[in-house]
């Protein structure tokens, strides 16, 4: 009887076990049956044989219903085939099937109104909106395939009736964007703003949106429409600070500095603020060059008081602003810096003798000596800065320098180069060290010991800062370019004494001396640094008209040296800054980057031309 049993329990064994095989290679059969029909069916239809590709997606389309790829192959198939009925039938079949999934609605409103049956096409329209769950993804996939079918006014009732489900100003950018793309600039200003009063925090995301979308003409539709909604909004009673803030960066944008300044002025005052909103639209009309805004700007905090945290910065942030704009001018009068002397005296003054000044204190020695022309006290300064004991030895390097620097103008060749060789020595392989290293070499090539200078030269080529890089690179070439080898060392020993004279401020000897040079060697290749020399010294001496006619020397005569793309961007710099001629600055700009393409100014004028052009620069 065991055995009668256990042969039967064996024989169901086998029979479940080739059922359950059966069973596994069928499917396994289906399914490779049916990778392949997915596979031949796409290959078809990819190749735009519709007629083939039709039978295979009605028989995956059975098979999966719910698979929208299937779907909607079947659907194009249908009506590159014009095979309408069939098309009707199946997206009939598919919200019956789906009645949850709203947007097959659309599918077949749109294909009435490709038929021409606008009232139908109408019925399923409202009909997606009518069956929209208050579900986040369905409400956005609703209005994407609204999009998709062109129908923008059912996409903006989506987003619309989303809000109702989910709260004001859930989808102001995307109801915005529509109205943008419909052409209502007004309505998509109000639904920004209705965000922004709703929601305050979203202003700096409104800001990277607003960005890309508005228009650097101030008097486009949609600049004017914000500008005006803006200032509206603000003059009424208890308006959120958030439009203010929204309406300083956009003057800022649009370049509006002096607007921005006044009205960051009216906020700080009607708020009771600190004046930290002007210390910053400072800087960013700093960093934009527009040096009387930003003078303002740090000017106000300063006379908000020293109880201000911002006092202190904003005192030395002015300095920076007027010494960089002093920089910059090529018509500085002496009441300027004079003025300048006194502020940095008063910040002085502020800010105490304390190590940690030591930056500002080198940066105000440097000033006294090559603008104020008071070397005797920047060397005072500075050697009262370097006896302190507890200076950090970085600054007591960098005012080493300094002083070497003070001296050489002052005629010492000597006491120089020993300053600089301490630093070289403490510093060897740092900045310093390499700052060290390029001045001596300069002197070296003051004194005319070129040999010398060149061999420094082609260590600091490979300088970790690019500026020394640049500089040692520039000297390096000066030298092998003009020192021959017939060993002819007058043109350049000429060159190099100009060099020193113009280095202590005795422009008129310098120029003296650089048409001597020219006189004498009128064909020998340093010419053209020559020219560029002597337009460097007539802009210091202000002399802008000589200056340019100089760099135009360069132009007409040296097309192909390397002077040629300084002198183009120098001369369209000067056109656009303090001509204030725009087709000329557009037409030195384009050459440039028309004629050399590999000049390191290329990019910049590019971006110039493109702003005087009037384009628009993200």
């Amino acid at each position: 009887m065991e055995t009668l049993k256990h042969n039967m329990f064996y024989r169901f064994m086998r029979y479940l076990t080739a059922v359950i095989l059966f069973a596994f290679f069928s499917a396994k059969i289906s399914l490779a049956q049916n990778m392949t029909d997915v596979k031949l069916a796409a290959e078809y239809f990819g190749n735009g044989e519709f007629d083939k590709a039709v039978g295979l997606y009605e028989k995956l389309h059975d098979k999966d219903p719910a698979e929208e790829k299937f779907f909607y192959n079947l659907l194009k198939c249908y009506n590159a085939l014009k095979e309408d009925k069939k098309a009707e039938k199946t997206l009939q079949k598919q919200i019956k099937k789906y009645p949850q999934l709203n947007y097959y609605y659309i599918d077949l409103g749109a294909f009435y109104k490709s038929s021409g049956k606008e009232k139908e096409a109408k019925k399923e329209f409202d009909n997606a909106l009518k069956f929209m769950p208050a579900i986040p993804d369905r409400i956005t996939k609703t209005a994407v395939v609204f999009l998709g079918n062109k129908e923008l006014d059912y996409a903006l009732k989506t987003y619309q009736e989303g809000e109702k489900f989910l709260g004001t100003s859930s989808y102001a950018f995307e109801i915005a964007e529509l109205y943008l793309q419909k052409g209502e600039q007004q309505k998509a200003v109000d639904e920004y703003l209705k965000l922004l009063a709703v929601n305050p925090g979203a202003i700096v995301t409104l800001q990277t949106t607003l960005t890309t979308i508005l228009d650097e003409n101030p008097d486009s539709p949609l600049n004017v429409a914000f500008k005006n909604s803006l200032l509206k909004e603000i003059q009424k009673t208890n308006a959120p600070v958030t439009y203010s803030d929204l309406l300083i960066w956009f003057l800022i944008q649009q370049k509006s500095f002096e607007t921005a300044f006044t009205q960051s002025k009216a906020i700080d005052k009607r708020l009771k603020e600190n004046g930290e909103r002007l210390y910053n639209l400072a800087r960013i009309c700093l960093e934009n060059e527009q040096f009387d805004v930003a003078e303002k700007s740090y000017q106000y905090v300063i006379d908000k008081g020293n109880i201000s945290h911002l006092y202190i910065p904003s005192k030395t942030e002015l300095v920076k602003t007027l010494r960089t704009k002093l920089s910059r001018s090529y018509t500085a009068s002496s009441e300027d810096i004079q003025n300048l002397e006194k502020l940095y005296e008063s910040t002085l003054s502020d800010i105490g003798q304390y190590d940690e000044a030591a930056p500002f204190i080198i940066d105000y020695a440097q000033f006294m000596a090559f603008y104020a022309q008071k070397p005797a006290k920047a060397i005072e300064v500075l050697e009262s800065l370097i006896s302190r004991p507890r200076i950090e030895p970085r600054e007591r390097a960098n005012a080493k320098l300094q002083l070497a620097d003070v001296l050489l103008l002052e005629g010492d060749m000597w006491e120089p180069a020993l300053l600089y060789g301490q630093v070289d020595k403490e510093f060897k392989n740092d900045i310093p060290g390499q700052e060290a290293k390029f001045r001596n070499a300069r002197l070296a090539y003051f004194r005319g010991d070129f040999e010398y200078a060149q061999g420094q030269m082609k260590v600091l080529k490979a300088s970790t800062t690019k500026l020394i890089a640049n500089d040692a690179l520039y000297l390096s070439l000066l030298i092998i370019d003009n020192l021959g080898l017939d060993s002819i060392r007058a043109p350049l020993e000429f060159f190099s004494r100009a060099d020193l004279l113009a280095y202590r401020l005795q422009y008129d000897q310098a120029l003296a001396t650089l048409d001597t040079a020219k006189k004498e060697f009128p064909e020998h290749s340093i010419a053209d640094d020559v020219l560029f020399k002597q337009a460097e010294i007539y802009l210091k001496k202000g002399n802008v008209a000589q200056a340019m006619s100089a760099l135009e020397e360069i132009t007409k005569k040296f097309p192909d040296d390397i002077f040629m793309d300084d002198a183009l961007f120098k001369l369209a710099e000067l056109s656009e800054n303090v001509l204030k001629d725009k087709a000329s600055a557009m037409k030195y700009y384009e050459e440039l980057i028309l004629n050399h393409k590999g000049s390191v100014y290329a990019a910049e004028a590019r971006k110039r031309f493109r702003i005087l052009r009037g384009d628009k620069i993200n």
